[in-house]
């Protein structure tokens, strides 16, 4: 009778096995080079260092306290709580280039989702390349767009994307990269791919986007 009782368990779990089986995990492809430190936890990841200036400035305060020293709690919690700020701030205020970009690159692929021209259009250079093993080659920004355009009803099927994993490079003062790993629901079935974007700024400071290309996708058997 146990036997009888538990079958339907194992046919479920059996079944779960089958279906996790099926749905393919994205891989790792080499991570792009870190950007200095200093500009990743004081522009990029202000918060770091504010959150420590602000521990700092209460401790202090109340170690001067217990010392009895008011004048020097209240000085030493004021200037380190306003270099805490100051931080914060300069961090909120300032954008960096790796920040830039990663920016960019979030936004092209969720307008790529909705099939919106107008955001693609003020991203990509005119000149910009696309190279994708599912979709060939695009050799400017018109081609790129009819190229979304076209995959209109595919885009009908997919009830949801989203950025999985994203990073970031500066190679040069006018040059930068992106590598981003998306995740589409399609037909009930997740497709990982991983895309990489070639950024350049221009004379008037703008980054556009000059080059796409595909890494992998999970629909592919070889590696990137």
């Amino acid at each position: 009778m146990s036997i009888i009782r538990s079958a339907p368990a194992m046919i479920l779990g059996l079944l779960a096995a089958s279906a996790a089986a099926q749905i393919p995990t994205p891989i790792s492809v080499p991570p792009l080079p870190p950007g200095p430190a200093w500009e990743r936890y004081l522009l990029e990841d202000s918060w770091v260092p504010a959150l420590m200036l602000g521990l700092a400035a209460l401790v202090a305060g109340i170690t001067f306290l217990r010392r009895q020293q008011a004048t020097r709690a209240i000085t030493s919690f004021a200037l380190l709580a306003a270099a805490a700020a100051t931080v914060m701030m300069v961090g909120i205020l300032v954008k960096t280039p790796r920040e830039i970009v990663r920016a960019h690159t979030e936004s092209m692929v969720f307008a790529a989702g909705r099939g919106d021209r107008a955001v693609l259009s003020e991203i990509l250079a005119p000149d910009a390349r696309l190279t994708a093993s599912f979709a060939g080659e695009a050799g400017s920004r018109q081609e790129i767009l009819d190229l979304v355009d076209r995959y209109a009803t595919e885009r009908a099927q997919v009830r949801d994307h989203a950025v999985l994993e994203l990073q970031a490079s500066r190679d040069g003062p006018s040059t930068a990269r992106t590598q981003v790993l998306v995740r589409v629901w399609a037909a009930n079935v997740p497709v990982f791919s991983w895309w990489r974007l070639d950024f350049r700024r221009s004379d008037g400071g703008l980054w556009t986007c000059r080059r796409i290309e595909m890494l992998w996708i999970s629909s592919d058997r070889g590696g990137p």
